[in-house]
């Protein structure tokens, strides 16, 4: 007996080292999955985050039911590789406890975290890094509009038919209706468990905005400027219906903050990269220019490209230009746009604020207001109808070899007025291009452009602005009062400046109110019926923003005859275009310990206390 039972108990024996074997085989080849971050300095919070298997899916309207949101028009066979992606928006306590904060009230402790803008977010996001040492990042809006359809499963149950991310019943999945978001996971999640991705608040993302989808293999939207306006996706509880399909998408300005904008986090699934294309979050520093180091002469030194560099942008994918410019005061013009011609000359600055390109051709001279937001970084507009296309643009210096579109070649240049001329003098600029102490415009400065005047019963109007749906308005008085405001009709709206105006070289306009608030605006009122009035914005809260406006009869727009809005301005401060860099300031949530300068990466602060 003991013969035969001998050589089972070995074969047992064997058989279960085999099985332990391959069961440790298979947890060392385990498949990613859902896992849980706890995180936090003066205290610990936790975050879920939801993996989300990569596939092909079309981007964009692909409901049954229901009208297509605007841009939103499909892109088939869209990739996106594997990925996190939080369960919820990031809350209040969360954002907290990352940022080295007390926790919030209870109340209110597990509510999205709104009123942060773009590179609040980038900094959220380095934190994360210091802390975890996990590259958590943004989505994109394919990872984004993937995950609020479903994945995989979803894509395999038909749910990327539904008008909403987790269902076609509003109520179930999504919070609108009230004055104020609510806790998360206060509806029903998607099928991979995710919260809150229509409604409650809407979401950043990492995407420029463009009109247009972008499609292929982990898009990161058009080839843009970091320092550009970006997208938001997902709706918020006020608003339309639409604005909350799984597919609907918005501009936002990448410095703009509101009551129902948050975000929730992505983080790649070897959590150490970011997709092709994406900046890393601890690499972004909010551009900060001290205008008042720089020289007021005719020629703006930070302009100057040489041979080797040009400036290279445009706006939201709609047009744009290279831009190459001499120290010796040359400068070309090529626009992205091949039915546009090249334009060649010579020009100079007013001010720091205005570029002034006179052409070779004899033709009107054009003039380019601007402001640089970084040493590398310049916004521009222009006052043609056709030249660059786009009547606004963001450029970023380059090297001109990595751009593969041919080497401009300095021009020659007729009557050429050299550099050390021009800045002893006037002999190039017009009459009216005079340089001025902008720190303190005296009376003989300040005029009252009369193409601005918007006349009885008028006013200039933008239709929507990079906020979503609301509008703005400004109203010239000929008796020398102003009004800028932002409202969504029927619901709210707000005084951004208002008080006393004058314009400064045709160029710069100036807010000053009743309680001494300085509001300042670069514009151009251009050579076309359709949006003419054109200006670059100095507030604190979306520096170097872009509108343009039409000058339209009250009655067009309302129906009625009156003037608004009424109320108080809502934007505190002094936001001259002379502002400079802030303050350091003291490290979040550490009182007395180290200093922040302009991020939180440029901080001597300790990790924790």
């Amino acid at each position: 007996m003991k013969k035969k039972i001998l050589p089972v108990f070995i074969v047992l024996a064997i058989a279960l080292c085999i099985v332990s074997l391959l069961k440790v085989g298979a947890e060392g080849k385990k498949k990613p999955g859902d896992f849980v971050e706890r995180v936090g300095v003066l205290f610990a919070e936790e975050i879920k985050m939801i993996y989300v298997e990569g596939g092909t899916f079309t981007l964009g309207w692909t409901a049954k039911e229901g009208k297509p949101p605007p841009y939103t028009e499909p892109v088939e066979n869209v990739s996106v590789s594997s990925f996190y992606i939080s369960e919820t928006e990031v809350t209040e306590n969360l954002w907290r406890a990352v940022m080295g904060q007390e926790p919030a009230d209870s109340n209110f402790a597990n509510y999205p975290k709104t009123m942060i803008d773009f590179y609040e977010v980038q900094e959220f996001l380095g934190r994360l890094y210091v802390l975890t040492g996990k590259v958590y990042r943004l989505p994109t809006e394919a990872e984004w509009e993937f995950a609020a359809k479903g994945g995989k499963p979803g894509l395999a149950a038909g749910h990327q038919e539904y008008l909403f991310a987790g269902g076609d019943i509003e109520e179930e999945v999504a919070v609108f209706g009230g004055f104020r978001p609510e806790p998360v996971k206060s509806r029903k999640p998607n099928i991979l468990g995710i919260y809150d991705m229509s409604g409650n608040v809407e979401e950043w993302v990492w995407n420029a905005w463009s009109s247009n989808h972008v499609g292929g293999v982990d898009p990161v939207g058009i080839d843009s400027p970091v320092h550009a306006q970006r997208t938001r996706r997902g709706g918020t509880f006020t608003g339309e219906s639409f604005t909350r399909y799984a597919t609907a998408r918005q501009i936002r300005s990448i410095e703009g903050s509101d009551p129902g904008l948050g975000f929730r986090i992505a983080l790649s699934a070897d959590q150490t990269s970011v997709p092709p294309g994406m900046v890393i979050p601890r690499e972004i520093r909010r551009p900060v220019v001290d205008e008042r180091a720089v020289p007021n002469t005719y020629r703006d030194p930070r302009w100057v490209t040489g041979d080797e560099y040009v400036w290279d942008g445009d706006i939201m994918g709609l047009g744009g230009a290279t831009i190459k410019v001499w120290e010796t005061g040359e400068i070309v013009v090529r626009p992205h746009n091949p039915f546009e011609g090249t334009i060649a000359g010579q020009w100079y600055t007013v001010n720091n604020i205005g570029l002034i390109l006179v052409p070779n051709d004899g033709g009107e001279r054009i003039t380019i207001p601007y402001i640089f937001m970084a040493p590398e970084m310049v916004v521009v507009m222009n006052d043609r109808r056709n030249a660059f296309m786009a009547p606004t643009g963001r450029y970023h210096k380059v090297l001109e070899s990595t751009l593969s579109k041919g080497t401009i070649a300095k021009p020659v240049v007729p009557d050429l007025v050299p550099t050390e001329e021009i800045k002893a003098g006037v002999k190039l600029a017009a009459a009216n291009h005079q340089l001025w102490d902008m720190d303190n415009i005296p009376e003989e400065a300040r005029g009252q452009d009369p193409r601005l005047i918007d006349g009885p019963d008028h006013g200039w109007w933008m239709g929507f602005g990079a906020g979503g749906e609301h509008t703005y308005r400004q109203d010239f008085d000929p008796d020398g009062q102003f009004r800028f405001s932002v409202y969504t009709p029927g619901q709210w709206n707000n005084i951004l400046a208002r008080g006393e105006w004058f314009t400064v070289n045709d160029m710069l306009l100036r807010v000053i109110g009743p309680d001494g608030r300085t509001n300042d605006f670069l514009y151009v009122v251009a050579d076309t019926p359709v949006y003419p009035l054109r200006h670059l914005s100095f507030q604190d809260y979306e520096r170097g923003d872009s509108r343009l406006f039409t000058r339209y009869p009250n009655q067009f727009v309302f129906g009625h005859d009156y003037e608004i809005p009424i109320g108080n301005p809502v934007l505190m401060g002094n936001t001259t275009f002379r502002q400079a860099p802030p303050s350091p300031r003291p490290c979040p949530g550490i009182p007395g310990k180290g200093s922040c300068g302009n991020t939180i990466y440029d901080c001597t602060c300790p990790v924790k206390p």
